[in-house]
């Protein structure tokens, strides 16, 4: 559970407010909970932010996304915990992968 915890912190704080730059409007890690919507009604980030989003997950994290269609997107990124919960599974797979 640390470990999601940690996961949902550097997304939120390195990748939401600060690559994706939404500390610049004024939103705080207060605003963002595990339950926060990311696309719509929540952040409401676009298709081409979310695309960004899963990239920088890829390159901070080190995992591969198995792909970047629409589905996949609307689902991995619900919500932060969705997001999260995604990258603790890929993390977890790569480790243990001989």
């Amino acid at each position: 559970m640390a470990a999601l915890t940690a996961i949902m912190d550097d997304i939120r704080d390195d990748l939401i407010l600060g690559q994706l730059g939404l500390a610049a409007e004024g939103l705080s890690a207060r605003d963002i909970a595990e339950d926060t919507p990311l696309l719509d009604g929540g952040l409401a980030i676009d298709s081409v932010a979310a695309l960004d989003l899963l990239v920088a997950v890829e390159q901070k994290f080190g995992v591969r996304m198995p792909g970047f269609d629409k589905d996949f997107i609307r689902t991995t990124c619900a919500t932060l915990g969705t997001l999260a919960r995604f990258v603790e599974s890929a993390v977890r797979e790569k480790t243990a992968a001989p």
